[in-house]
């Protein structure tokens, strides 16, 4: 990944900015890996369907095969997620804002639990996995519940997240 002056390749500053980047570390980058993320800065119109986006919020990404769309609620948390006619994600949060459901075209995908620290405990899917965490609050581990078997690990070097090992 490169990270790119806009000013340099003919971007600028307006009341929709256009990120371009390419995937893969190639540079110039060829259409098919051409993506491309609209922005809503901090002026210009608001977004012209769905709940109106503000700023540094993504709004859309185009690639090659069609452009994805982002809605939101007033609190900032992304409600839908439209990748395509036939793939609408649709998310739900409790009270706490946390993110409590996660279905697509109205299929229920995924449930959440949290703990007392506001940290993400459990995803019921599926297969459900356990989230354990250190005394810093950092995510040490994922864990098949039904195994007791680590999913997936992280190790953490001060508050920098280091490498981690998926099993499996």
């Amino acid at each position: 990944m490169r990270r790119v002056n806009l000013g340099q390749y003919g971007g600028r500053s307006t009341a929709r900015s256009r990120i371009l980047f390419a995937v893969r570390g190639k540079w110039p980058p060829s259409t098919a890996a051409l993506i491309v993320w609209t922005i809503r800065a901090a002026a210009g119109p608001p977004k012209t369907s769905g709940a109106q986006a503000t700023p540094n919020q993504i709004v859309t990404i185009t690639q090659t095969g069609g452009t994805e769309y982002f809605y939101y609620l007033p609190s900032g948390q992304v409600y839908s997620d439209q990748r395509n006619p036939s793939s609408d994600y649709q998310f739900s949060y409790d009270g706490y804002g946390h993110l409590a459901s996660a279905d697509l075209n109205s299929t229920l995908l995924a449930t959440y639990g949290y703990n007392g620290f506001d940290q993400r405990a459990q995803k019921v899917a599926a297969a459900t996995t356990d989230y354990i965490y250190d005394r810093a609050g950092h995510m040490i581990a994922e864990m098949n519940d039904a195994t007791g078997l680590a999913v997936r690990e992280y190790v953490w070097m001060d508050d920098d997240a280091g490498p981690s090992r998926w099993n499996g």
